[in-house]
């Protein structure tokens, strides 16, 4: 679920941010979210995309659950299928690799 803010942003004001000893940077005083996904490019750049926390119970229905902790018992006691072949799909996630 993304982060949805009230607040205009203007892409075209610039701060200044420094990295301290302890590699750390200190983000302006806006109030956007308090959790963030971070990726740093290849050319250095540290892109910063707010993300809300939820607690799984919230997102997750009471039939999934059951189904997962059924599943982990099952797995627990060693009642499991056999192996499956998926190297028929090594294609499509090396070209996906290669296109990241």
């Amino acid at each position: 679920m993304p982060f949805k803010s009230k607040i205009a942003f203007d892409p075209q004001v610039f701060e200044i941010a420094k990295v301290d000893e302890k590699r750390r940077i200190t983000l302006p005083k806006v109030k956007l979210a308090r959790y963030y996904e971070m990726e740093v490019t290849a050319s250095d750049e540290i892109i910063l995309r707010p993300r809300a926390l939820v607690d799984p119970r919230e997102v997750i229905s009471k039939k999934t659950l059951s189904v997962l902790n059924e599943s982990l018992l099952n797995l627990g006691e060693g009642r499991v299928s056999a192996p499956i072949d998926l190297s028929e799909f090594d294609e499509v996630v090396h070209e996906k690799a290669a296109k990241k």
